[in-house]
C-alpha cells in the first residue's frame, strides 16, 4: 500500500549525525511520490520561495507544487516560483514536535501572505489562494485531538494563517475549511476501520 512504501522510504533515510541530509532525503521521497500521481499539467519542486507582485516573499518551502502553464526563475537551491502558478507547498517534517510544528506554520504564514492576481486569462485553470500544510512520518501527539488543539493554541490571538492541512503517515489527516477543522476520522463508518492508507490519499486529493 502507498503509505506503507512511504514509510518503509522513510526509515531507510534515516542517516544518524546528518539531519540536514536525512531531512533533504524525506523531502526526495514526497517528491517521487506526488510525480507518479499528479498529472502531466502540475509538477513540484524541492526547495524554493513564492513571490508576488506586490514584492511579498515567502520563506524557503520544502515541496512547491506548481503549473507547468507559468514560468519560474532561478536554480536550485534559489529558485523562485510565481505565486500565479502555485497550487500548492508542503513543509515536510520527520517528526511532527512542537518546535517543529511551529517553523511550519511560521513557513505557511508566509506562503499565504502571498497574493495570487490574474491580469489577463490564465492559460488553465486556476485556484484563488495557495493550498499550503504540512506532511510528517511521525508525530509527538497522542491523538489528532491533541494535534488540532495544539495547532489552535499556537494560532489563537495572533495573525499567522492557518495551513489547509496537516497529514502524517499512517496516522492522520486533517482539513481546515470554512473556519473549522475537519478529521478524516470522524468520517469512517466502521470505527474500528485502520486508516492508516487514508491519510495520504486525502492528501493527494487535494492537490
Amino acid at each position: 500500500a502507498q503509505a506503507d512504501q512511504l514509510d518503509s522510504k522513510y526509515r531507510a533515510s534515516a542517516i544518524k549525525g546528518h539531519p540536514p541530509d536525512t531531512g533533504s532525503n524525506r523531502e526526495v521521497i514526497i517528491k517521487k511520490w506526488l510525480s507518479l500521481h499528479l498529472p502531466n499539467t502540475i509538477k513540484n519542486h524541492i526547495g524554493g520561495k513564492i513571490i508576488d507582485s506586490d514584492g511579498n516573499l515567502s520563506k524557503q518551502t520544502d515541496i512547491i507544487v506548481y503549473s507547468n502553464f507559468y514560468p519560474k526563475f532561478g536554480a536550485n537551491p534559489k529558485t523562485y516560483f510565481f505565486s500565479e502558478g502555485v497550487v500548492g507547498a508542503i513543509q515536510v517534517k520527520s517528526k511532527l514536535t512542537s518546535k517543529e510544528l511551529d517553523s511550519a506554520l511560521d513557513n505557511i504564514d508566509s506562503i499565504k501572505k502571498c497574493n495570487k492576481k490574474f491580469t489577463r486569462v490564465p492559460l488553465s485553470n486556476p485556484t484563488k489562494q495557495i493550498f499550503a500544510g504540512i506532511f510528517a512520518f511521525e508525530m509527538d501527539y497522542k491523538s489528532t485531538k491533541e494535534l488540532i488543539d495544539t495547532v489552535n493554541k499556537k494560532l489563537e490571538n495572533n495573525n499567522r494563517c492557518m495551513p489547509d492541512f496537516i497529514c502524517v503517515n499512517r496516522k492522520a489527516y486533517i482539513a481546515f475549511n470554512y473556519g473549522q477543522w475537519f478529521n478524516t476520522d470522524k468520517r469512517r463508518k466502521n470505527p474500528k476501520e485502520k486508516l492508516k492508507h487514508k491519510s495520504i490519499l486525502d492528501l493527494l486529493s487535494c492537490l
